[in-house]
């Protein structure tokens, strides 16, 4: 039997859509949404990682969310927008078709993913009803592992050397 709790000010969620599906993550890890831009490609990174996009200075590393959540690989495009979010280790890019933040829209139950979604249970919080249909909740702080994490981080301080020899 699957636990049902209710919503509270703490639930509200950044809804995105990737092709016809809808995703969610809290909108409390969002620092914002850009639209889409170049993305540098960096040796060395996980396969979940495209590349990195530079955000004040910053090379923040973009992820491959559909490659994450098992969905057909495409081009970035123009109209694609890019969420930029914090977790508990670093700042990260999605890349997303498009964004909505929701507030009173969330049905008034969240189904927590246990064993419902066994195959994604690692990243998958619950999931949320809204008037056209549900969205599955994401932890952002399971989108990466830690050893895709230490993966990363040498990836990006070898780029980071190598940018400063230039």
């Amino acid at each position: 039997m699957q636990e049902i709790k209710p919503v509270t000010q703490s639930d509200k969620l950044v809804m995105f859509s990737l092709d016809e599906f809808y995703f969610a993550i809290a909108v409390g890890v969002v620092e914002r949404i850009i639209p889409s831009v170049i993305i540098t490609p960096v040796p060395g990174t996980p396969e979940n990682v495209l590349g990195v996009i530079n955000i004040r200075g910053q090379a923040i590393p973009v992820f491959n969310i559909r490659r994450i959540f098992g969905l057909a690989s495409r081009t970035v495009q123009i109209s694609d927008k890019i969420i930029i979010a914090r977790n508990s280790e670093r700042v990260i890019a999605l890349i997303v078709d498009d964004v909505t933040v929701l507030s009173d829209q969330l049905n008034q139950k969240k189904v927590m993913a246990g064993e419902f979604l066994q195959a994604n249970e690692t990243i998958v919080d619950g999931l949320s009803f809204f008037e056209d249909g549900m969205i599955l909740i994401y932890n952002i702080d399971r989108i990466i592992s830690q050893k895709e994490g230490v993966i990363l981080d040498l990836a990006l301080k070898r780029k980071k050397s190598k940018d400063a020899s230039n």
